[in-house]
């Protein structure tokens, strides 16, 4: 508790240092500092991290925010190849219950792949690697759930296929991730902007970004980022959205390799002024991305032979 007293002040001034009594209960907390001096009692002689860490996460606390590139670093580390459409349904066969339940083993699946993610981009490995047998050698250090190690255990998955792994799981865990998203994330657009943002995609007047890859931008936005249990995130709620849509990691590499035509697009779509805080709203006005990720894939098996049981 002491380190909590010691990085926390009153948020009790306003103007002119004059005194809002109204917010004397209310606090504003250094988290930055509390880490930092969490992590001198708790991690020395237990874990050795590099001086030019990026990121340290824990559920729903997000990448936090601009000082992150580790996606970004992992894909321009190793060659990055798709998933079948049989590896995506074995995957999803393996953990559909947990998705219908809403389970949160899926998160710690989820962030443990995040770890492993972080590990590769520090300790280089062959692209072909088989991911089950750099787990079985890993350093005690990087402490996978055991829900991850379950996961991988059944799966046959190479390095080059990684991050389009966690892209895959993060699109399967978006109901609970949304689940954990604050409200002030989840703000209207209004309906006449909301015409015109459809309209842009009608008349073809966006050069390169499709529904989709705007969509699918939006989520990922959303789950590495905005996602916290924190009072405070890195991002503000007003901030414009388009300033938060150039990273490398939300688009299709092809696509963002032609970044003037990407560029002029999000110039387009930053005339309607859209904020952080709309940036949900605009995923489900676009109709998200989860059929185009999960086309070819039976998301019914259970149904499907229970309705052909019943038939005569």
């Amino acid at each position: 508790m002491e380190i909590i007293y010691e990085n926390c002040k009153r948020n009790i001034f306003i103007e002119d240092d004059k005194i809002n009594y109204l917010n004397y209960k209310y606090f504003i907390y250094d988290f930055e500092s509390i880490e930092k001096k969490l992590g001198e009692i708790i991690l020395p002689g237990k874990v050795k991290f590099s001086e030019n860490l990026k990121f340290v996460t824990y559920c729903f606390e997000g990448f936090r925010g601009d000082k992150s590139s580790v996606i970004a670093d992992y894909e321009g580390k190793y060659k990055s190849i798709s998933l079948t459409n049989e590896k995506k349904q074995k995957i999803y066969d393996s953990i559909k219950d947990k998705i219908q339940n809403k389970n949160n083993e899926l998160t710690k699946l989820l962030f443990s792949i995040q770890l492993l993610i972080y590990y590769l981009t520090q300790e280089r490995r062959d692209e072909n690697d088989d991911i089950k047998v750099i787990i079985n050698n890993l350093p005690e250090y990087v402490n996978l759930s055991k829900e991850c190690i379950d996961f991988f255990k059944k799966q046959e998955l190479k390095v080059k296929e990684l991050s389009n792994l966690f892209s895959y799981i993060e699109l399967l865990c978006f109901e609970p991730i949304i689940d954990n998203l604050r409200e002030f994330y989840k703000k209207d657009i209004d309906g006449n902007i909301e015409d015109n943002i459809k309209n842009l995609f009608q008349e073809n007047k966006l050069k390169i970004i499709t529904k989709v890859d705007l969509a699918s931008a939006c989520r990922k936005l959303i789950s590495r980022y905005l996602v916290s249990m924190r009072d405070d995130t890195d991002y503000n709620e007003n901030s414009l959205l388009v300033l938060h849509l150039d990273r490398e990691e939300l688009w299709p590499k092809d696509l963002y390799q032609k970044n003037d035509l990407l560029k002029n697009d999000l110039d387009i779509l930053s005339k309607y002024e859209l904020t952080i805080g709309q940036c949900y709203k605009l995923y489900k006005l676009l109709g998200g991305d989860e059929n185009k990720v999960l086309e070819g894939i039976n998301i019914n098996n259970e149904e499907e032979k229970d309705e052909n049981n019943k038939k005569p």
